[in-house]
């Protein structure tokens, strides 16, 4: 999923001579949006004439290149760009007589090249390199592009890929995520002055709005409250000839909304749970949703929900003292709506396909702490 990006734990720009673990944020999209990262600095088409390890640095591979084409930032000839000596590290695998994109970052007047960065084999990069090329002769503008999907939920869907917290980069969403695209939705492109901008969601789930003057945008999809959106990219930066890619996910907005009564707060509480459960499979280790509640708060509400029937319940987080020097985090027992502490007692609520449920109010009890 495009819009979907892991912690960054180590950036083009500022690469440590050591790193125990490689996570991306950078890196994954157009070539319009990262030809002007602020981790990129410079770009060009080069073919790896040798690969040898750093006589200063052991951790660093240094990567020989013949520019072919200079894009941004460098000239052609030859260039050395440092790169971890392996992947755990982010390190970029080049091999030898292999041509490149390269997209590299700099720190201390040297090249550096991750395998969070946007390089790419050359072969593989016709429709970038297009781009790159056409640089000279673009207009002053910028662009804005972006999908739209909905997540389906659907209990049949088959995944062709498991992501995992350590992927460098991932196939669509659509391949991992039930989810299907969401036509005909307005996208609005709002700039500092209030001016404005806007498109629909195309049959395929795309959109595009261009000519833009570069700078600072807000991007937001016009939906109604039963549409839940899931914000994760909001205000973007575009610089001239290049783009911002802004994916949009969507699902039903179901809710489930009322109060929840409680003693009054004691010294040791640190947050309130508040979850739904799936009737037919009530699982405290898999909530449909939870969320937190501050110790003093009462009024709720549980969103976005699938529609369905679940079963409602809170507990209480406290801090537990275990010396005069350290102390521990301990749950206690659930308590389920309309207030029972059997969860096959508890009342299930149904919402339907962006439904809201309100009035459902019920008393947390202050209980034994859950079993370990």
């Amino acid at each position: 999923m495009a819009f979907i990006r892991v912690i960054v734990m180590l950036l083009l720009g500022g690469m440590s001579s050591i790193a125990h673990a490689c996570s991306c944020a950078a890196g994954g999209g157009p070539a319009c949006q990262e030809a002007w990262s602020k981790y990129t600095q410079a770009v060009f088409l080069g073919k790896v004439l040798g690969i040898h390890t750093s006589l200063f640095h052991w951790t660093e591979k240094v990567v020989e290149l013949e520019v072919e084409e200079a894009y941004l930032g460098v000239s052609v000839g030859r260039v050395t760009v440092l790169t971890p000596v392996n992947g755990p590290a982010c390190g970029y695998h080049f091999v030898e007589g292999e041509r490149y994109v390269v997209y590299a970052g700099k720190a201390s007047g040297q090249l550096h090249v991750s395998m969070c960065s946007h390089t790419r084999l050359a072969k593989y990069s016709q429709e970038e390199i297009a781009y790159l090329r056409s640089i000279p002769s673009l207009p002053a503008t910028a662009s804005v592009i972006g999908s739209l999907w909905k997540y389906t939920h659907d209990p049949n869907f088959k995944p062709k890929f498991e992501p995992s917290l350590m992927d460098h980069y991932r196939p669509p969403e659509q391949d991992y995520r039930a989810m299907v695209p969401v036509p005909g939705i307005p996208i609005v492109v709002r700039a500092p002055d209030g001016t404005e901008q806007s498109t629909t969601v195309a049959s395929d789930g795309n959109w595009q709005i261009s000519g833009l003057p570069p700078g600072d945008y807000s991007v937001a999809a016009r939906v109604d409250e039963q549409t839940f959106v899931h914000p994760y990219f909001k205000n973007v930066t575009i610089q001239a000839k290049g783009c911002a890619q802004v994916d949009i996910r969507v699902e039903l907005n179901g809710r489930i909304a009322g109060r929840l009564t409680h003693s009054p707060r004691d010294q040791s509480w640190v947050w309130i749970k508040l979850f739904a459960l799936p009737v037919q499979n009530p699982d405290l280790r898999h909530p449909a949703l939870e969320i937190n509640l501050e110790p003093d708060q009462t009024d709720f509400e549980l969103a976005p929900l699938p529609p369905g029937e679940y079963i409602l319940g809170a507990y209480l987080a406290k801090r537990v003292e275990v010396d005069a020097h350290s102390h521990t985090y301990r749950d206690t027992a659930p308590t389920f709506y309309p207030g029972v502490t059997d969860v096959k007692s508890a009342t299930p609520i149904s919402v339907g396909p962006g439904g809201k449920r309100t009035g459902i109010s019920f008393t947390m009890l202050d209980r034994d702490f859950m079993p370990r």
